[in-house]
């Protein structure tokens, strides 16, 4: 009678982890988790240029979700290079930033609370104007690029992009 009870309460647990399990795999492929701004379309990609002052492109794509600083960051002993490069102080405690900042990245996307597949998309500026546009589709593996913008540019889409983003 016992193994019969232990067995049953061994089957009903198993079935609430499996319910479980199929709730969030749903969830999860049906929730947008992007994170992104309206403005973060298949379209809105497309319309930013090489050239675009950072008010054009945010009037396209709506504010990032965060900015980066893409200098080299300098932690420890700066003696040596204190002599050769022009350091900024940087908010982290005993860090610096090689020269002053010309360059910023506009970062339009958050990592989700679940795992799963996400658009990633970045915006780089230099002197205020756009220099390159990249677009990332992360999984749960690794990420890789969909659309990117070239020198002359121009710019490369890879089929993956339909489905990355919105229109």
């Amino acid at each position: 009678m016992r193994d019969r009870w232990k067995e049953r309460q061994d089957i009903t647990l198993l079935r609430k982890c499996l319910g479980g399990l199929v709730i969030g795999l749903l969830a999860g492929g049906c929730m947008d988790q992007s994170g992104l701004a309206p403005g973060v379309t298949r379209s809105g990609i497309r319309s930013v240029r090489v050239e675009m002052t950072e008010t054009e492109v945010e009037e396209i794509l709506g504010a990032p979700a965060a900015r980066g600083d893409p200098r080299p960051i300098i932690c420890g002993p700066t003696s040596e290079r204190l002599r050769r490069y022009e350091l900024i102080k940087d908010p982290n405690p005993g860090c610096w930033r090689e020269g002053p900042l010309s360059s910023v990245t506009l970062i339009y996307f958050a990592r989700p609370k679940l795992p799963g597949p996400y658009p990633m998309l970045w915006v780089y500026l230099r002197d205020g104007r756009v220099t390159g546009v990249h677009a990332n589709k992360h999984n749960l593996v690794g990420s890789h690029g969909v659309y990117w913008t070239t020198r002359d540019g121009g710019h490369v889409e890879m089929p993956e992009f339909e489905a990355t983003f919105p229109r």
